[in-house]
């Protein structure tokens, strides 16, 4: 999720993968195997010899600059809820809240000290609730059950998303002593 909020600033973030090298890695050695090719020929330099497998003089991989570490420290479903519910005859209204939430710490390290740049600290809180008013009863032989209400509840998967591409944002401006109101606004006029 962090990659994609990163992503979001279009291109004013290069990104590198580093998490799973494993193609890069394996294409790299079939090319220093000289087994690696496009299916066309390439001169080799100095010379004026074509060979069928790519030549690599070094330096293709891009080093990068950051990278952020962390995660989620807190999902928790239910810290408060609450409500009330009146019934007679298996009739009556209900209104029921909760409150979950969500918290991140994420740190910025720079690859070539190892120092922390900065550290950021999130937690979102989410409150739902439900209100509703219902009967069930006979008449005569038939059974009548019917709910009526209203549900608002934003989803445990949106918090974590939404507090990560704050402290994704956060971090990223911090180290590059930028604000970053603009790609709020952007985001909140979207």
């Amino acid at each position: 999720m962090v990659e994609t909020a990163l992503g979001h600033l279009g291109n004013a973030i290069m990104q590198v993968e580093r998490v799973d090298p494993h193609i890069t890695q394996m294409e790299l050695g079939y090319t220093n195997q000289r087994q690696l090719g496009d299916g066309r020929l390439h001169i080799l330099q100095p010379g004026p010899h074509a060979v069928p497998w790519m030549p690599y003089y070094g330096g293709t991989i891009l080093r990068s600059q950051y990278y952020i570490i962390g995660g989620i420290t807190e999902l928790n479903y239910n810290i408060q809820s609450g409500g009330v519910q009146v019934m007679q005859n298996l009739s009556g209204p209900s209104a029921t809240t909760f409150t979950e939430n969500v918290a991140i710490d994420l740190d910025l390290v720079d690859t070539q000290t190892t120092q922390i740049v900065k550290t950021i600290s999130l937690e979102k809180q989410i409150v739902g609730y439900q209100v509703s008013a219902g009967i069930f009863r006979f008449f005569g032989s038939d059974l009548w059950d019917v709910n009526i209400g209203a549900k608002n509840q934003e989803p445990l998967e949106l918090g974590v998303r939404t507090t990560l591409e704050q402290g994704t944002l956060d971090l990223v401006a911090a180290a590059e002593h930028l604000s970053p109101l603009p790609c709020l606004k952007k985001v909140r006029d979207a």
